[in-house]
């Protein structure tokens, strides 16, 4: 558990580095959230060092984009004309749903997580005692 505190203590390090003016309030949660669900992709108990940065960075940019979703006016544009100069734009649920952000948060990091991935072993079927 106490290095679950320690892993939590340098993100949010990290973090204040990266975005100083970030909501401190239920930050430990949601800092010992994503540490937990790394854990679990990768299958480890405990959290690599040098993931310490990447999890800092990837939790400031979902913050930004939540921000950037709350403050939305409207969605992505949907289609454009020229001559009569018009524009639409699909709604904000339409383009960006707040909780896909939420839930994806490993989603921009797979890629490097898969490094850290621990391998199953498995047994061969030759391996196996039998019983009959």
């Amino acid at each position: 558990m106490d290095k679950l505190i320690e892993s939590r203590n340098k993100i949010k390090e990290y973090i204040m580095l990266l975005k100083p003016d970030i909501e401190n309030s239920g930050l430990d949660f949601y800092i010992e959230e994503l540490i937990e669900r790394v854990l679990s992709y990768i299958n480890r108990k405990e959290l690599p060092e040098t993931l310490y940065r990447t999890l800092a960075k990837s939790y400031v940019e979902q913050e930004k984009l939540i921000k950037a979703y709350n403050e939305a006016e409207h969605g992505e544009v949907a289609s454009v004309s020229d001559n009569g100069q018009s524009i639409s734009y699909k709604s904000k649920k339409e383009s960006m749903d707040i909780e896909n952000i939420k839930n994806n948060v490993l989603n921009n990091i797979e890629s490097i997580l898969d490094q850290y991935k621990k391998k199953i072993k498995v047994v061969g079927e030759d391996e196996y005692i039998k019983w009959f």
